[in-house]
């Protein structure tokens, strides 16, 4: 995939961002393009989602979800499709949860958990520029994830304790939001994919040879 084309899904996803059921089949096209299953989940007030995932479907699992940005939702659909379309080998699942709100109901946010090891929140939350908000700055994944960040992003990310937007994770999760808002330069976005695209490949590895507790 080009930059070209990173840049097109961008735009066509911020062409659709005020109709959630335009903006899923939009995904849902794209993604079944690059033979990833996707499906549009809806909860009993009508609220929509589409959930994807690939790699070997089992256990560690990282999930990823873009909870107040176009731009976020953008980087890591396109990561997913990389991964995909490289044909890399990955030990465990990437699940991917693009959602129409801020908030989703616990039926969608149950299906979206269930055996999840870790979370990326893709997000800006930090008022003061790029930085990772996490309730446990202790785990491996925010370690995992400031090295990455500091390495794509070509600055110091420092590591911020706060709340999470949104009703996704339970607490006992390893979780991190990171993410661009939606008013970053082009050079950033493609920087964030790169960044995601690393991100996903290396939380997997690293957890490889651990064993997983289902936490969900």
């Amino acid at each position: 995939m080009r930059l070209a084309e990173y840049d097109r899904i961008l735009e066509d996803l911020l062409d659709a961002a005020d109709d959630p059921t335009q903006e899923n089949h939009y995904l849902q096209k794209l993604l079944t393009r690059h033979r990833i299953t996707a499906d549009i989940l809806t909860d009993h007030a009508r609220q929509t989602a589409l959930l994807a995932e690939i790699g070997s479907g089992s256990s560690p699992t990282l999930g990823f979800v873009s909870l107040t940005g176009t731009t976020a939702l953008a980087a890591g659909v396109i990561a997913l499709i990389q991964l995909h379309d490289a044909g890399v080998i990955l030990p465990g699942t990437v699940r991917l949860l693009a959602m129409t709100a801020g908030r989703t109901n616990q039926s969608i946010s149950r299906q979206f958990g269930v055996g999840l090891t870790g979370l990326i929140i893709g997000a800006a939350v930090s008022p003061s520029g790029v930085a990772i908000t996490t309730a446990d700055p202790a785990t491996d994944l925010v370690q995992l994830t400031a090295t990455i960040a500091e390495k794509h992003l070509k600055q110091t990310v420092p590591v911020t304790a706060g709340l999470f937007p949104g009703d996704v994770r339970q607490p006992s999760l390893a979780t991190v939001a990171l993410g661009p808002d939606n008013q970053v330069s082009t050079a950033t976005y493609h920087r964030f994919i790169n960044l995601y695209i690393e991100l996903f490949k290396q939380y997997l590895a690293s957890m490889r040879n651990e064993k997983k507790a289902e936490i969900w």
